[in-house]
C-alpha cells in the first residue's frame, strides 16, 4: 500500500512539472563583438582567403584519400572524416562572419 501511494505521489508530481514547462527560443541574436575592431571592413579579405585555402587542402586531403587504395585504412578513414567535419564547420561559420564584415549585419537567425 505505501508503494502505491509513492508512485501516484510522484507521478503527479510529474505531470504538474511537466504541464508547467515552456522552451522561450529568440528569433535572433545579436553580435557586437567584432565591431570595436579597428578597419573591421578590411579583414573580409584575410577570412577569404583562410576560406579558399581551407576548401583546397580540405578537399585535396579526401581526394587523395579516396582515390589510394593502400589509405585505406582506419588511420586515414579518420584523417579523412576529420577533414569532412573541418570542411563542414568552415562552410558554416566562415561565410557568417564575411558577412558580418562586409555588411554589417549584426544579427544572426536561431536556426543558423
Amino acid at each position: 500500500v505505501i508503494k502505491y501511494r509513492t508512485i501516484g505521489i510522484m507521478s503527479s508530481m510529474q505531470s504538474n512539472s511537466s504541464a508547467n514547462v515552456t522552451f522561450v527560443r529568440p528569433a535572433t541574436f545579436f553580435i557586437n563583438g567584432f565591431f570595436n575592431i579597428p578597419h573591421a571592413k578590411y579583414y573580409y579579405v584575410f577570412l577569404s582567403l583562410v576560406y579558399v585555402v581551407t576548401i583546397l587542402g580540405n578537399s585535396f586531403i579526401m581526394c587523395i584519400i579516396y582515390s589510394a587504395r593502400r589509405l585505406h585504412t582506419a588511420k586515414y578513414i579518420a584523417v579523412f572524416h576529420l577533414a569532412f567535419s573541418d570542411l563542414c564547420g568552415s562552410t558554416a561559420l566562415i561565410p557568417k562572419v564575411i558577412d558580418i564584415f562586409l555588411f554589417e549585419h549584426q544579427d544572426i537567425s536561431y536556426e543558423a
